[in-house]
């Protein structure tokens, strides 16, 4: 009986070591600092709360740390830090193995830990202290315990708003270190009491009066609070510029790179100091598709409503109706015939998408659908790219991690195997040298409806947007995901290949000709908003 109760026992703590192991599987990691591992170095402390990591040589000074092994969790990338900005630190090299950081002349790196979406998760501090340091501390073994710990608190006390549990005083000016970034106001011992000086000013903000100011204009209302993330919703304007990188708060005189998220110590409504994670968040005009905003949209539909002729021997006629509707509330977009007639003889017939996209387009009748830069002679009946008199991109800066529209669809087959029917949105957010930062894309190729959040891939193309020959993507490449965002495109289709408007002289059985769509496909669009996390 005895020996049945202790095997009863061993199966109840498996089982509770099985559930404990279950629980802390990767999936449930945040990106972080996994290892970091040094040649001729010993890592002496490692604080998960203050982000903070003290070292010191194993057997005598070197001149330089080489990076043994170093890890980070999930989908985690690391690098170093170019700079010691307080509020936004510059990208440097790639941390990997082999990674070589002197020591002279510094006593401290920071390590950038970005999500998948090449957003600063958080940094991390790595601290020694210098020879002089060391030198002068006693060189008996209790002596040098005694100074590795002191290190690792004046490592722990410098990163910014981290609590000193040492004495009540250092508590209380470490309250009004207010974190103001993710990159942290890490400052060494010597330059405390200016850091201490500059913070207070901001010292007092609380999350109820929080008030940023853009382009020099106080956004009252603009601030909205979810749990532990706040999102700044910035008004978009033509001269956007680079104003997210220099976001103030009312009572703050230093100014936020908001382009990516950042932490911010803030007193709560319980006036208990709090992070919270900042997010600026611009929407773009005429997302609501209650009127066209020409300052951000285009489309071609007023050029296939306009009729178009030209005089060569006889009269040549294009026609073709709108393939826009406003709704005030939604829009339609439709794959519609636009075709050639001479002396009231129809020649021949082509299809063209319906289009509504960030940008401008050039073309003013049904001539220039028809055939782009048609001048004299026969009309012809070879594919024209309306794309060529399309630009395309507004100015735009933020860094959305997703967008969301709510549409229907009606599909109609074509016949043409190679650009089958297919209707089209996307979101590419794009750097000032032609690098695609981040994509988001959708199609459908059957009839629905719903609301779809797309995410945006940064660095990244898993639908290969950039090779599917979609309108207003060839001239561009994929970047790192890491490029400041300069502008952004943003394109509506009801037919995914027909920007190449093709068809062919008429002939009894229409469906036999080869468009690059399905005439009469129709996508209906509402609600479409950029996401922010």
């Amino acid at each position: 009986m005895k020996n049945f109760c202790i095997w009863i026992l061993a199966c109840l703590v498996l089982m509770l070591v099985a559930c404990e192991e279950d629980s802390t599987g990767p999936k449930m990691m945040a990106p972080n600092l996994g290892t970091l591992e040094l040649s001729g170095w010993t890592v002496e402390s490692k604080n998960e709360d203050s982000h903070t990591i003290s070292i010191s040589p194993s057997k005598k000074w070197l001149d330089s740390i080489v990076i043994d092994s170093v890890e980070a969790l999930g989908d985690a990338k690391l690098y170093l830090a170019a700079d010691d900005d307080l509020y936004d630190p510059e990208l440097g090299k790639e941390l990997v193995s082999g990674t070589v950081i002197s020591t002279v002349d510094t006593s401290e790196f920071s390590i950038i830990v970005l999500d998948k979406k090449n957003r600063i998760v958080v940094v991390w501090l790595v601290s020694w202290d210098s020879p002089s340091v060391i030198a002068s501390s006693s060189s008996n073994a209790i002596a040098s315990e005694a100074s590795q710990s002191s290190s690792s608190e004046m490592a722990l006390s410098s990163s910014s708003a981290r609590k000193d549990s040492s004495s009540s005083s250092s508590q209380q000016s470490s309250s009004s270190e207010t974190v103001l970034s993710s990159s942290s106001a890490r400052k060494d011992s010597s330059s405390s009491s200016s850091w201490q000086s500059s913070s207070s000013e901001v010292a007092q903000l609380t999350l109820a009066d929080l008030q940023p100011i853009v382009n020099g204009d106080t956004l009252k209302n603009a601030v909205t609070v979810n749990g532990d993330k706040i999102l700044i919703n910035v008004p978009y304007s033509s001269s956007l510029g680079n104003a997210l990188s220099q976001v103030r708060f009312v009572g703050m005189d230093s100014e936020l790179d908001l382009r990516t998220a950042k932490t911010l110590n803030l007193l709560s409504a319980d006036s208990l100091w709090t992070a919270y994670r900042v997010i600026a968040g611009v929407q773009v005009l005429g997302s609501d598709f209650t009127k066209r905003e020409d300052a951000f949209f285009a489309t071609t539909s007023d050029a296939m409503a306009t009729e178009g002729s030209v005089q060569v021997v006889a009269n040549y006629t294009f026609t073709a109706t709108a393939n826009l509707v406003e709704n005030g509330e939604s829009i339609s977009l439709s794959s519609e015939i636009v075709s050639c007639a001479w002396a009231g003889i129809l020649g021949a017939k082509k299809l063209a998408t319906g289009i509504y996209f960030a940008g401008t387009y050039a073309g003013q009748n049904a001539m220039n659908i028809y055939d782009v830069n048609y001048t004299s002679g026969t009309p012809s009946t070879d594919l024209s790219d309306i794309s060529s008199q399309m630009t395309f991109g507004r100015e735009f800066t933020a860094r959305p991690s997703a967008f969301e529209l709510t549409y229907s669809y009606v599909h109609v087959a074509n016949s043409n195997s190679s650009y089958p029917q297919k209707a089209l949105a996307y979101v590419i957010l794009v750097s000032k040298d032609s690098k695609a930062v981040a994509i988001g894309a959708f199609t459908l190729d059957a009839s629905a409806e719903g609301t779809s959040t797309t995410e945006l891939s940064y660095g990244a193309d898993p639908d290969a947007v950039l090779s599917a020959g979609y309108v207003g993507t060839s001239d561009l490449t994929l970047g790192t995901g890491r490029e400041d965002v300069a502008s952004i495109r943003v394109v509506f289709a009801s037919s995914a290949y027909a920007h190449v408007v093709a068809g062919g002289t008429t002939v009894v059985n229409d469906p036999a000709i080869e468009y690059r769509g399905g005439e009469g496909s129709t996508l209906t669009l509402e609600n479409w908003k950029l996401i922010y996390e």
